[in-house]
């Protein structure tokens, strides 16, 4: 089980990052390429994926990765690859 969430451009907006948190787990589920879930942890949204099929491989884990960032682009929230934990 990997988790993770956008970290915040700027602390103490939460709302904020929760919301780009939310939007990234929607981009990436809707694409239909992969599907993740949330919980929240100490108030804070967090995205969940779990890699646990016998059939995976790495190249699948490097592929989702791969969409995870284009869909942060795509919702607004990446500046670069620090920002995605």
């Amino acid at each position: 089980l990997v988790t993770f969430r956008l970290r915040p451009r700027l602390e103490g907006d939460d709302d904020a990052v929760d919301a780009s948190n939310r939007g990234l787990l929607v981009a990436v589920n809707a694409s239909g390429r992969a599907f993740m879930t949330h919980f929240v942890v100490d108030g804070k949204f967090v995205i969940r994926m779990a890699v646990g099929g016998a059939m995976t491989e790495m190249q699948h884990v490097q592929d989702t990765w791969e969409l995870v960032r284009e869909k942060a682009e795509e919702v607004g929230a990446l500046q670069n690859e620090r920002n995605v934990r």
